[in-house]
């Protein structure tokens, strides 16, 4: 396998850092970031072009426009172990088993779409099992059964089911309709996979992935939906296995019954202010006269800011994404949610009814795509920045932190329950 001259120095960066973390005080952070005081930068990698990430062990994959990129995670600060230079755009949630790894790569809309199935069982040296499987959409691409499944998300009114059960000879299996415009797929612990739509959220049995039946659903524009002003984006379901039938029925919100979910939407900038843009809600999933049913509980977003009028979307250029929630991870009831160029809120979820922010990651050029939690850090995969590595020392029972309020026309200000939450500089 033949590396770029930039993956070598970035290696060999990762690997100082690494070697030297342990005696290295305290870093005070860089010019232009912005921080709370229990969020600490403990490395950069800097490989512009991050989108995704998943963790298998201590093993760290991550795709991004570059192709694939796999680390070594156990002393926290990532160190290379292998890489595959596959250019894509984009996959947002690269999903793996540890052994084969999926791709779905739209290249930015175009048509026919790829999924490439990769062999990962050795980290150092990923390799395609098969030639790219040409799909009409793919934009994501979700393990299911341990990935003998694949389920395809894009731009239609459907999921398509590939078989894997041959990595080395993929094949569109069938398809199944679900309403509106699929986006993605997170399967819980449990096998329930939520699809995010356009319409909703969705939740099907895995047993069959090729018949799968739909459990529950929350369409939206309905009594206690989430809100939807483009497409809810992803979901995920801590603890699923925890659920109890016998709590499901009662008006607690137990161990397994939350969701979390995240609406994209980055093009409502017309209006100036952040406040329509993409929001990150909590979700109830829990019976009713015996039948499952989901509820919206809470719902942020980032309230304050300005945007200029020349990014309305009917001008050029056309408008940068700026102020949508996107991928985000949890742990012990906080959730660590990217929100492109507003960083990465870490939000108090312990009472879903009542999302409070904890904690803020807020750097200079930034675009946040996703965040995960591992042992004490927290990854975040960033387009423009790499992937920085942080430990969030707060807890859910820190008090709200707000972070200051950026405004084209005026200098940064002290944080206040007014504008609260920060919005992007042009």
């Amino acid at each position: 396998m033949r590396l770029s001259s930039k993956w070598l120095r970035t290696a060999a960066a990762c690997v100082a850092v690494a070697s030297s973390l342990s005696a290295a005080p305290v870093r005070a952070l860089p010019a232009g970031v912005l921080s709370s005081d229990n969020v600490e930068l403990v490395a950069t990698i800097p490989d512009p072009g991050m989108i995704g990430g998943r963790i298998i062990g201590d093993t760290l994959y991550v795709t991004g426009s570059q192709g694939l990129r796999i680390y070594d995670v156990s002393r926290g600060v990532p160190v290379p172990k292998g890489a595959l230079q596959l250019p894509h755009f984009e996959n947002e949630d690269v999903d793996t088993n540890g052994r084969i790894l999926l791709i779905a790569a739209d290249h930015a809309l175009s048509y026919p779409s790829l999924l490439y199935v990769v062999d990962v069982s050795n980290p150092s040296l990923p390799i395609l099992t098969a030639p790219p499987l040409s799909l009409g959409d793919a934009h994501t691409a979700s393990c299911i059964n341990d990935c003998s499944y694949a389920w395809i998300g894009g731009y239609s009114d459907w999921i398509e089911v590939i078989d894997l059960r041959d990595p080395s000879q993929p094949r569109a299996s069938t398809k199944f309709p679900v309403p509106g415009r699929t986006h993605d797929v997170q399967v819980d612990e449990s096998g329930v996979a939520w699809a995010s739509t356009s319409r909703g959220l969705f939740g099907f049995t895995t047993a069959n992935p090729e018949k799968p039946v739909l459990v529950a659903a929350k369409p939206n524009n309905q009594s206690g939906s989430f809100k939807n002003n483009f497409i809810l984006h992803n979901s995920l379901r801590p603890n699923a296995l925890s659920a109890r039938t016998d709590k499901m029925a009662d008006s607690t919100v137990d161990r397994g019954e939350l969701l979390l979910v995240t609406e994209e939407n980055w093009l409502a900038v017309s209006n100036g202010l952040c406040a329509n843009d993409g929001r990150f809600q909590t979700g109830w999933y829990h019976t009713v006269n015996g039948s499952p049913v989901v509820e919206r509980l809470d719902d942020f977003n980032l309230s304050g800011g300005t945007l200029p009028p020349t990014l309305a979307p009917d001008r050029n250029p056309q408008p940068v994404i700026s102020c949508s929630s996107h991928y985000l991870d949890y742990r012990d009831g906080i959730a660590a949610v990217a929100w492109y160029e507003q960083g990465v809120r870490f939000l108090d979820v312990s009472n879903p009814r009542d999302i409070r922010q904890v904690g803020y990651w807020l750097p200079p050029a930034t675009e946040a795509w996703q965040t995960l939690f591992h042992r004490e850090y927290v990854y975040v995969f960033d387009y423009e920045r790499g992937l920085d590595v942080l430990k969030f020392t707060g807890s859910s029972a820190s008090s709200e932190s707000l972070a200051p309020h950026y405004n084209l026309a005026s200098p940064i200000r002290a944080p206040s329950p007014q504008w609260g939450y920060a919005c992007r500089i042009s």
